[in-house]
């Protein structure tokens, strides 16, 4: 979670959303999505301010049981049958994110040899699910892949990795993570970009 609640303070420093009086306190949860065989859903925790405290994904024990399996040889790749958008329950103008996708990998993916055990991603997205779905394949149009956002918009070490995701965009990593220095890959918090935008 602190993990998470840091892209929340970057986030919210460097992105302006729309206006939006509303008060909130207490917890919102999105309405449940259905993934694998089970739901997930989203929540975000305001305080009397108005100031988010914290913000998550929920994932129900039928999903967790159901997930699929990894399948030794069949190679790596993000899979969008195992991926799920998640809205928001909160949209004030301290919660830059517009939604969030939630993705399985039961094989590794990019780059090879990294990433290479069954994990989630938790992307959250601060552009619509419009423009996400618009991003084509990195070989259809690599050019907007390679506008990347202001220094200002990416912390230090941040790099970006070759290439680039269809629906998703380009990914940056941390040249400091420990799985990029030799160790084994557990967690890791990366960004994503797309024509100059910080996107997640």
């Amino acid at each position: 979670m602190k993990r998470i609640l840091l892209a929340l303070t970057v986030a919210t420093s460097l992105i302006a959303c729309e206006k939006n009086d509303k008060h909130y306190a207490g917890t919102f949860k999105s309405p449940p999505a259905k993934f694998q065989h089970g739901k997930s859903w989203s929540w975000i925790e305001m305080d009397d301010e108005n100031k988010p405290v914290k913000i998550g994904i929920s994932i129900d024990d039928e999903a967790m049981t159901s997930l699929q399996a990894p399948e030794p040889g069949h190679g790596w790749g993000h899979q969008h049958n195992n991926s799920v958008s998640i809205k928001i329950p909160v949209r004030s103008s301290e919660v830059p994110f517009q939604h969030i996708m939630l993705d399985w990998n039961p094989n590794d993916h990019e780059p090879a040899g990294i990433f290479d055990q069954p994990h989630f991603d938790f992307h959250f997205y601060t552009s619509s699910e419009a423009e996400r779905l618009a991003i084509p394949a990195y070989e259809a149009d690599s050019v907007k892949f390679k506008i990347y956002p202001a220094p200002a918009y990416m912390p230090n070490f941040y790099v970006p990795t070759p290439g680039g995701i269809p629906q998703m965009g380009a990914h940056w990593v941390d040249v400091t993570s420990p799985e990029l220095n030799g160790q084994s890959f557990t967690q890791t918090f990366i960004y994503g970009s797309y024509n100059g935008q910080l996107n997640f």
